[in-house]
């Protein structure tokens, strides 16, 4: 197993309008034709056995300065459909508005290889609808403290930040062998005490693990020198959006969390 250590505009007078004025004003998708729409649709799966899908609608500032936020209207809706990876089980729902404005809704299940499928339907608007945006959640992780990378055995807590020994963040499936090419693995390590520190793993090249071991910062005083610290790892696979749109972007992430104590 591989030991080596994990490491790696906008106008500023339109932003501050959009400030003074609280928010900006969302455009209304009757007035816009889809390809002038560009989507971010994302699914988020935490390890609470559900997934989130959320759609955010975008449409360019014609002077290319910002973004604005697109509000269905007139009849215009967002689907989504769950498909299940073993039995090609369907359920499709509507997505509902939140603040923002973006649509959400939540599935039970989140298993690996679980389909996606966001419809923008604009049948009876008139506009091109956009029915085949799809994405595939990527394998689970299953995060482990440990000090040994061969017998696994689990690493202290409270750990110091400035012990010579080395202490690792693994993840199982163990190396990866059910991710995509493609796939991204994130980590990002958080905590009152220290700066955050964060960066992508090189899991295709052959890392295995999180060393911890040297590279956590303290931050400026004030701070007590001790605290929970956060490891949170995040794999994300991007799908693909419908031709009929102004480009945008798909991911499906799933991520977890580690809850560690730290000292000096």
């Amino acid at each position: 197993m591989s030991q080596r250590r994990v490491h790696r505009s906008r106008s500023t007078g339109v932003v501050l309008l959009c400030v003074l004025a609280a928010a900006c004003v969302p455009e209304d998708s009757h007035k816009l034709a889809t390809y002038e729409i560009r989507p971010r649709f994302s699914v988020l799966a935490t390890g609470d056995g559900k997934t989130q899908v959320t759609a955010r609608l975008i449409a360019p500032d014609p002077d290319g300065f910002f973004d604005d936020d697109v509000r269905l209207d007139d009849h215009d809706r967002l689907f989504v459909t769950r498909i299940d990876p073993v039995d090609g089980a369907e359920r499709r729902k509507l997505l509902h508005r939140r603040p923002g404005p973006v649509y959400q809704d939540t599935f039970t299940g989140d298993a690996q290889d679980t389909t996606f499928v966001i419809e923008f339907d604009r049948s009876r608007t008139g506009w091109t609808s956009a029915p085949d945006s799809h994405v595939t959640l990527p394998p689970a992780l299953d995060l482990r403290w440990v000090e040994d990378l061969d017998t696994g055995s689990p690493a202290p807590t409270p750990f110091s930040r400035s012990s010579p020994t080395p202490l690792y963040v693994v993840w199982d499936p163990f190396e990866a062998p059910d991710f995509h090419p493609g796939d991204v693995l994130r980590f990002l390590v958080t905590g009152t005490c220290i700066q955050a520190y964060q960066g992508i793993v090189d899991w295709a090249g052959g890392e295995s693990a999180l060393d911890l071991t040297g590279v956590l910062v303290e931050r400026p005083a004030p701070n007590d020198g001790s605290c929970p610290i956060r490891v949170e790892l995040s794999v994300s696979r991007r799908g693909s959006v419908d031709a009929a749109y102004r480009g945008g972007s798909f991911v499906a992430t799933q991520q977890r969390t580690l809850q560690l104590d730290s000292e000096p």
